[in-house]
């Protein structure tokens, strides 16, 4: 069958993105309030499996898609949500710093906003490194490695019209680059910044991540028979995950740099899991909003002294469940067209549910 022309299957990876949320949570909880993180909780990073699902997900919903269509849903899927954390965040701040601040650095505030609903999410101005922990919202870095990626997707497509194998290449040579890492970070490009800190904001380094996720949907009609024996992929994993060698590219077992026999191990778990195992119905999807509100609600405890992850975790919950019900589910209503809203909502009553793309 021709990816075009593939539907995927009822599944489960709505529950899988709000355990990677949750697992990105946690694990900047334990370190922000000083806690000690359980090694296991880094053996299942959410990161490299959001950018997994992504890589599946993303293509299918371009090749499924018109590039106006595409492109719409991208940005309502993103921006609303990532503009509200921003608005909410800017509060934050000037709550602490004063709204006095805003008018003594104007330009700083203004390229900061701008920064945060584009591409350059990781900017982090230093007049803000008295508030909190002293980053904003650190791990908004990852939305502008998905935002490139996004745009990437349509060129990647057109190219294999020509070349077959693209995605093939794209994932090898991304690889490559993330397994030169010690050489790239001692490139420098000045003050501490690397040329691998550089290329790591980019799906350049983790291209390979995303890339494995395409090829798991172009051949998915061929790795499904064999999902049935993924959970065996848990003994190479708790072996490796037992070395625990972190830095090596082919078999790291913690943190965002896994290694490529653990990622591969990780990957197929995360497919069982989603199109194996009976689909239990998830409407909401609170994994954006956990992800996007978790730091600022982490910073407005720290900088008011509140060193309570018990409270901070829920806190973080609750604001990534209003985002869910207060920005970005409205915004997914204009995601469809009337007869799309139609076909989803009988999908909806005869129990046919599947991710949100």
């Amino acid at each position: 069958m021709h990816p075009r022309d593939q539907r995927l299957p009822t599944n489960n990876i709505q529950w899988l993105r709000l355990g990677f949320a949750l697992q990105v949570l946690v694990t900047h909880a334990f370190g922000h309030f000083g806690k000690t993180l359980p090694h296991v909780v880094g053996n299942f990073p959410g990161v490299p499996a959001f950018f997994f699902v992504s890589g599946f997900l993303i293509y299918a919903a371009y090749l499924r898609s018109s590039p106006a269509t595409y492109a719409r849903n991208r940005f309502l899927r993103l921006f609303p949500g990532l503009a509200a954390v921003t608005i909410g965040t800017l509060a934050f701040v000037l709550s602490v710093r004063g709204v006095d601040d805003l008018a003594l650095n104007p330009s700083i505030y203004l390229t900061w906003l701008v920064s945060q609903v584009t591409i350059a999410q990781p900017y982090n101005p230093a007049i803000f490194s008295d508030v909190g922990i002293g980053e904003m919202n650190g791990a908004l870095w990852t939305i502008t490695v998905e935002i490139i990626f996004y745009a990437c997707v349509p060129i990647l497509a057109r190219i294999e019209r020509r070349l077959p194998h693209a995605v093939i290449i794209f994932t090898a040579v991304s690889f490559a680059l993330y397994a030169f890492r010690p050489v790239l970070e001692g490139v420098s490009l000045g003050g501490t910044r690397s040329l691998y800190g550089a290329m790591a904001l980019t799906p350049i380094i983790w291209g390979w991540m995303f890339g494995a996720g395409i090829l798991a949907y172009k051949y998915f009609d061929n790795v499904r028979p064999w999902l049935r024996y993924a959970p065996w992929a848990l003994v190479p994993l708790i072996a490796l995950a037992m070395i625990d060698n972190v830095a090596d590219p082919f078999v790291g077992s913690r943190g965002n740099s896994l290694g490529l026999a653990y990622f591969l191990c990780y990957a197929a778990l995360i497919l069982w899991v989603a199109f194996d195992l009976p689909r239990i119905p998830l409407e909401a999807d609170f994994s954006y909003g956990i992800y996007i509100w978790h730091m600022p609600v982490f910073n407005a405890f720290i900088e008011h002294g509140h060193m309570r992850p018990e409270l901070a975790v829920p806190a973080a919950c609750i604001a990534g469940a209003l985002s869910w019900y207060l920005i970005e589910n409205p915004a997914n209503i204009l995601r469809v067209t009337r007869g799309e809203r139609v076909r989803l909502l009988t999908r909806r009553k005869m129990g046919h549910h599947a991710a949100t793309f």
